[in-house]
């Protein structure tokens, strides 16, 4: 897909939407979080999904969300997901599996 449009919430003062020619994909998603401690970290399961919108080729892909981790929260604290999302389009069968290792301790 070469000639899409995306729009979306900006944070920062800057003008970056095109709103020039009609949008070639539309991205919708909704998700809940459930948060854990684990020891000296934190776990961020995100439950839900997303939709990707191919409007050319009407194309619906459904895609999940990875979890998210805080580590090291009392010291120097990073970052980093992992767990396995999926993505799937019901239309032409297309799936992936995508699984995030995260740093072993």
């Amino acid at each position: 897909m070469s000639n899409g449009t995306s729009d979306a919430d900006l944070v920062d003062s800057h003008d970056d939407i095109d709103d020039e020619g009609e949008a070639g994909s539309v991205e919708d998603a909704h998700t809940l979080t459930k948060s854990k401690f684990l020891g000296m970290s934190t776990g961020v399961y995100n439950i839900g999904q997303g939709c990707v919108s191919c409007l050319d080729h009407d194309e619906h892909y459904i895609l999940t969300f990875p979890n998210g981790y805080g580590r090291s929260i009392l010291t120097v604290p990073w970052v980093e997901l992992g767990g396995e999302c999926n993505i799937n389009c019901s239309k032409t069968g297309y799936s992936a599996n995508i699984i995030s290792h995260t740093k072993p301790f």
